[in-house]
């Protein structure tokens, strides 16, 4: 299980873009309140890169929901 904050986790790409867009937030404004740049907040949501914990947590408060909820749990078993 994720523990460390500088560990890197892979995104529930359809859940973020759901919960951002449910919110009415564009990804440029939801980067700024989480303070990562646009470009990377688009490729953690397209499941380009993975992202690390410490910035999903960021993004759950943002959006209202858990951290447990936007972490891919099947690609992180996937890459273990």
């Amino acid at each position: 299980m994720v523990k460390r904050n500088d560990e890197m986790v892979p995104v529930r790409q359809e859940v973020m873009a759901a919960r951002r867009n449910g919110r009415g937030l564009t990804r440029p404004q939801l980067a700024q309140r989480v303070e990562c740049s646009p470009s990377h907040l688009a490729n953690v949501e397209a499941g380009r890169k993975w992202a690390k914990l410490a910035l999903v947590n960021r993004i759950a408060r943002e959006l209202g929901c858990s951290t447990d909820e936007l972490i891919n749990h099947d690609a992180l078993r996937a890459a273990a």
